[in-house]
């Protein structure tokens, strides 16, 4: 059986074909070093990314905080307020004790506004009544 014979203007055109694509090579190692670079700068923009997201959900986190520092804090005046406010006329109580010493020297009639303002009984003992309004204001 005889071999078939070969296409010899097959072989001269892919012997031509290399000639002409093995200079290209040279640049090769270029792109692949080309192509290295660009691999690192795209993992450090994904990092300085990170970074960021990181950084902002600090930044989130501290204003939950405040947010959540800041409703406690009004939420404390509030009652506060709530406290100093008569029950009756939504208006605020006039002279109000601020503190233990000034309850201390009230005397009945004046414990007995109060505690009328704030929807509080009246009936008890002058020192009962003061320990209400202590409990009520301080």
């Amino acid at each position: 059986m005889a071999q078939p014979c070969p296409n010899f203007d097959d072989i001269s055109a892919a012997l031509h074909t290399m000639s002409t694509e093995i200079p290209k090579m040279a640049n090769l190692e270029v792109r692949i070093q080309g192509m290295e670079t660009h691999q690192r700068q795209m993992e450090n923009i994904v990092n300085e990314i990170h970074a960021q997201q990181e950084r902002m959900e600090n930044v989130v986190n501290e204003i939950h905080a405040r947010q959540e520092r800041m409703h406690l804090e009004m939420l404390h005046n509030f009652e506060i307020l709530g406290k100093k406010l008569s029950a009756i006329s939504n208006q605020a109580i006039g002279s109000l004790p601020l503190s233990s010493a000034e309850i201390a020297t009230l005397i009945e009639e004046e414990v007995d506004v109060i505690l009328s303002e704030l929807l509080l009984p009246t009936d008890g003992t002058v020192a009962m009544k003061k320990e209400m309004v202590r409990e009520e204001l301080m």
